[in-house]
C-alpha cells in the first residue's frame, strides 16, 4: 500500500480519505494535512485516534451497505465514460 501512495504523489499538503482504514496501522505513517479513515468494523475505529496521535484526524464508523450502494453508483458512472 506504501508504494500506491508514493505513486499517487501524496504529500503533506493533502488530503486523504482512507477506506477501509481498520486501527490506523497505515495511517500512523502518513504525513498528510487532512485524513478522514472509515471502516464498517467499530472497535478498530475506536482506537484509531489513540495510535495515530493525531487529534485533528476523523475517524468514523461507516455504513456498509451506504458504501455498497456509493461504489455502485460510481462504477455505473464509470462505464458511461468514454476510454
Amino acid at each position: 500500500m506504501p508504494e500506491i501512495l508514493v505513486a499517487a504523489e501524496l504529500k503533506p499538503d493533502r488530503h486523504l480519505i482512507d477506506v477501509g482504514c481498520g486501527a490506523g496501522r497505515l495511517a500512523h505513517t502518513l504525513d498528510v494535512a487532512r485524513y478522514v479513515g472509515t471502516d464498517i468494523v467499530p472497535e478498530p475505529i475506536a482506537y484509531s485516534p489513540e495510535i495515530c496521535g493525531r487529534p485533528n484526524w476523523r475517524f468514523e464508523v461507516a455504513d456498509p451497505i451506504a458504501i455498497s450502494l456509493r461504489v455502485a453508483k460510481a462504477l455505473s458512472h464509470q462505464a458511461l465514460l468514454p476510454r
